[in-house]
């Protein structure tokens, strides 16, 4: 595999190049698939925790968001 890494690096051809984040990322691809471990569930509840927090850019108070006068402590059935 390393011999095409250097075959790819030589030839300078732009589409080729890509391949070496490959050789970058290998020993952690190995990794997984030796190991059978990852940080998929990190790395998705950090991806949640910035959509939310685009989805909430700009919102300056709860109230806003809920509805005019409503308040997250106030009972559903008043």
């Amino acid at each position: 595999m390393h011999t095409f890494y250097e075959q790819v690096e030589e030839s300078r051809i732009p589409k080729f190049m890509t391949i070496l984040t490959y050789r970058d990322w290998e020993t952690e691809m190995l990794n997984r698939l030796e190991f059978g471990h990852s940080n998929e569930l990190v790395e998705g509840l950090k991806n949640l925790t910035k959509v939310m927090k685009g989805d909430a850019f700009g919102v300056r108070a709860l109230r806003f968001v809920l509805g005019r006068g409503s308040s997250p402590f106030t009972p559903l059935n008043q």
